[in-house]
């Protein structure tokens, strides 16, 4: 019926949206250059990208971030025992 193929257009062109959709999640945290090169990244490949975090973070809480790492990264490295190489 002509009703059947409406139907069936219409789930045809929202699957092809949904197939030109790139998600991209980051865990830890984005910065707004992130936002900004996922913007640009949807405008060169014709496509919608989303985009989402656990958390958005500006420069004062990413040196932060970064800064802990180093502290917890060290403090594994410091238990570590290497007498037996």
């Amino acid at each position: 019926p002509r009703h059947h193929r409406a139907d069936s257009s219409a789930s045809n062109r929202a699957s092809k949206r949904a197939s030109r959709r790139l998600i991209v999640f980051i865990v830890g945290g984005m910065t707004r250059g992130e936002l900004r090169e996922a913007h640009a990244l949807s405008k060169t490949l014709h496509r919608e990208v989303l985009i989402g975090s656990t958390s958005l973070e500006n420069p004062a809480s990413f040196v932060e971030k970064l800064a802990s790492l180093s502290t917890t990264v060290g403090r594994q490295y410091e238990r570590v025992d290497l007498s037996g190489l």
